[in-house]
């Protein structure tokens, strides 16, 4: 489990007094996240007070406790409004952000190799609404998309070295937010003037027709990830929290159940899903709080406050993990105006083979077989003498039958190293080890319209 309510909470920033409106503002976009070694925050702070200008502040932190500041580039006399980040594959950190003034231009930045590059100003769509979404796709090259305030939803890529021109999406929903699968597809969150909760997909050029996913139910806020290849959507009605589940059909599931539930966050990660969802002081709160739950025990876990300060009117909030690693972003109003990370420690050791994550959910460790046979027996450290049972200089051999799950590549590899007696190292979320090991027997079985095996093996200690 991700979060327990008793999370250590990291402030990034605070400025002591209250300007009315707040000189620091978080949109309900994607603004916290990690790189292989710093998290990395994004937010607005207030810096022209005569006209109530907003820029971008981008931050990083090896552990969530000292900040520093990357000094993003930004125009004087632009208030900036919504900014959006990701991070690729290589590190290198995405920001994207729209002028709140007239809502006519996009300003986008990477920064890569210690500096950021100059804004890239993308041409205007029309009338944007205030929200702009960002993802990457495998090979790290950027995706935006924007609401209109007249209706529909706009789109634009640099895949080839220049953006795009826009296309049109949607020309009549609304856009909550945007994900992109590993196949490259990206995925739309929308709602239309009931506030029912509507889907589409697809790629540049080509964009599916808006299917109804709940056209019951209205829904306050929703976020949208992607689990492998099948999109997941969490939303909020006026008394649950709903998650909606597109493997071949949609499905749903209440995960939840309150009567004041506004905004929420979404992540996944292994193949499970965290989720995080506001609730107001009407339930019993003097202050909005936000509260967590996810199914990596094979079920939704019980629901607890994260953040867990009913001093703070905790604001607009951003879930992050990759499965090891968790953050929650948010920022608080009371007597002052403050941004906060609330992370988990990352688990003490996962099962991995080599630095292949296995994704394990069984394995056999209280009935390790040991061989008896000469041939099989293992010398103990510094033992020159024969070694056999009877002399009872050696030991038997380690081996542990494990099952999981892997991604088609990633199976794959493991095939590969099944067939080669590749040796390596096997660890297991317990803490114990195999120094060095073969897989002995592989099997897996890949189900029909699902991108993942599930197999099962048998590690083997070896000597050099």
């Amino acid at each position: 489990m991700g979060f327990t309510g008793a999370e250590t909470k990291h402030q990034i920033y605070q400025d002591l007094v209250n300007y009315g409106v707040g000189d620091t503002y978080l949109a309900e976009e994607r603004l916290i996240a990690k790189t292989s070694t710093l998290w990395i925050a994004a937010y607005l702070e207030l810096y022209d007070f005569d006209n109530w200008y907003y820029k971008v502040v981008v931050k990083s932190s090896p552990d969530g406790t000292t900040w520093t500041d990357m000094v993003f580039p930004h125009t004087a006399g632009i208030n900036y409004g919504y900014v959006n980040l990701a991070i690729g594959t290589d590190d290198s950190i995405h920001v994207v952000v729209n002028d709140a003034n007239d809502m006519d231009e996009i300003s986008y930045s990477v920064y890569s190799s210690g500096a950021w590059t100059a804004l890239d100003i993308i041409s205007s769509a029309g009338n944007m609404d205030f929200s702009t979404y960002l993802v990457l796709d495998s090979n790290n090259k950027p995706h935006i998309a924007n609401s209109m305030f007249a209706g529909g939803v706009k789109y634009c890529n640099k895949i080839s070295g220049s953006w795009t021109a826009w296309e049109t999406v949607v020309a009549t929903y609304k856009m909550m937010q945007m994900d992109i699968s590993p196949n490259n597809v990206l995925h739309f969150a929308l709602y239309n003037a009931s506030n029912h909760v509507w889907y589409t997909s697809g790629v540049a050029g080509s964009f599916a027709a808006p299917e109804e996913v709940d056209g019951v139910n209205g829904a306050n806020y929703m976020d949208i990830t992607c689990n492998g290849e099948i999109p997941v959507i969490a939303a909020t009605g006026n008394a649950y929290v709903r998650i909606y589940i597109k493997d071949g059909t949609w499905s749903n599931d209440d995960i939840a159940h309150d009567s004041s539930s506004n905004r929420v966050s979404i992540a996944s990660a292994d193949g499970y899903l965290y989720v995080a969802f506001e609730i107001s002081p009407t339930t019993g709160f003097d202050n909005n709080q936000w509260f967590y739950t996810d199914n990596s025990g094979g079920s939704w876990s019980a629901v607890v406050n994260i953040t867990n300060d009913d001093t703070v009117a905790w604001s607009s909030s951003t879930l992050w993990t990759d499965g090891t690693n968790f953050g929650f972003y948010s920022s608080g109003n009371s007597s002052d105006v403050a941004c906060w990370l609330i992370s988990a420690a990352p688990a003490p050791s996962e099962d991995k083979w080599g630095t292949l994550k296995l994704n394990l959910y069984e394995y056999n460790r209280n009935d390790i077989e040991q061989f008896g046979e000469e041939n099989s027996l293992i010398p103990y450290v510094g033992v020159t003498t024969a070694q056999s049972r009877p002399l009872m200089s050696g030991r038997g051999r380690e081996r542990r039958e494990v099952s999981g799950w892997a991604e088609k590549t990633d199976f794959d590899s493991i095939e590969v190293d099944y067939e080669a007696f590749t040796k390596k190292k096997v660890e297991f979320h317990d803490g114990t080890q195999i120094t060095l090991a073969i897989i002995e027997q592989l099997t897996g079985d890949r189900k029909k319209g699902s991108t993942r095996v599930w197999y099962k093996a048998i590690f083997l200690e070896v000597t050099l």
